[in-house]
């Protein structure tokens, strides 16, 4: 049997797609935010903020350069990341990856994984898939044998790709969530995550 359920997507710029690939009305339009010095102007309005970066994000394409709002601490960075989450829902394992399509680039190699992950390697990751998707192990054997379930599973795969490089250093004051953060941290990246 086939799902009558059809996944709702996340494009790269906010909108959704149907099972088809089909674009479906977005319910808000993409959220978008663009960054010059201290301005920011988008989705939200626009604001004054204790920064010096130029930076524009639109949906799931973000870049930024420079220092970020000093308010939650001193940081600064250089990078570009795009990302994308597809995400369907079906009563066997099956169902979930017979319905859930996207056209982006990069998506068939994180939903290979994730096929691999939740059908050939699931012996190792049993626990973590119970304990990430909600369900008990002996639904979870359940699923993986081809039966049908009661309720309905949900399957997401995310995939991103950026190349940057940060640091940021907390020195105890409050931040924007009201937490008095301490600590230095600090990454690059070049690669592709799934």
């Amino acid at each position: 049997t086939t799902s009558t359920n059809k996944p709702t997507m996340s494009s790269f710029f906010g909108g959704l797609q149907t099972a088809d690939g089909e674009e479906a009305a977005p319910r808000n339009g993409p959220k978008w935010e663009v960054s010059l010095g201290p301005l920011s102007v988008g989705t939200n309005g626009f604001a004054l903020k204790p920064q010096m970066k130029v930076g524009a994000k639109v949906g799931a394409f973000k870049a930024d350069l420079g220092v970020g709002d000093v308010r939650d601490g001193l940081s600064f960075q250089a990078k570009a990341e795009a990302a994308v989450n597809v995400q369907t829902r079906g009563h066997s394992i099956r169902e979930l990856h017979d319905s859930i399509h996207c056209k982006t680039p990069g998506f068939k190699e994180a939903l290979e994984t994730a096929k691999t992950i939740t059908v050939k390697g699931a012996n190792g990751f049993r626990t973590h898939i119970c304990d990430a998707v909600g369900i008990s192990l002996d639904r979870l054997d359940m699923a993986l044998e081809g039966q049908r379930v009661k309720d309905p599973m949900h399957l997401k795969v995310s995939a991103d790709v950026g190349i940057g490089a940060g640091l940021k250093v907390c020195l105890g004051w409050c931040n924007n969530e009201g937490f008095h953060m301490v600590g230095v941290g600090g990454g690059a990246k070049a690669v592709v995550g799934l």
